[in-house]
């Protein structure tokens, strides 16, 4: 049986880089059971984009959970809160930025 995998991705007025990692996240051959995002405040117009992208690949069947801090208060704080929020067998730490294919795959095939 797969072990389940919770993906958390903080971030911070980053729309363009959410949308590559989460493609790259789309396209993983491990499932994920779910995807965390803890925005950490970002500016209200980001925002309002950084949700339709969200919505985007929700469409495309990623269960993503999305929280929002109520200022900003740093990646450590969001990783801790989407630690939280986590329900997978594992936790997956994925900086916005970072997009490569398999990210999760290889921690996952050590295991």
């Amino acid at each position: 049986m797969e072990n389940s995998v919770s993906v958390i991705v903080p971030n911070f007025n980053r729309v363009d880089q959410l949308r590559c990692c989460l493609h790259s996240i789309l396209h993983q051959s491990h499932s994920v059971l779910e995807v965390i995002i803890i925005d950490d405040f970002s500016e209200e117009l980001v925002y309002h984009k950084i949700l339709k992208v969200i919505e985007e690949f929700r469409a495309e069947g990623l269960n993503i959970v999305v929280d929002r801090n109520f200022r900003n208060l740093g990646a450590n704080f969001s990783r801790n809160r989407g630690i939280d929020l986590a329900q997978g067998d594992f936790i997956a730490f994925i900086a916005v930025s970072y997009t490569h294919l398999r990210a999760h795959e290889t921690v996952l095939d050590l295991v």
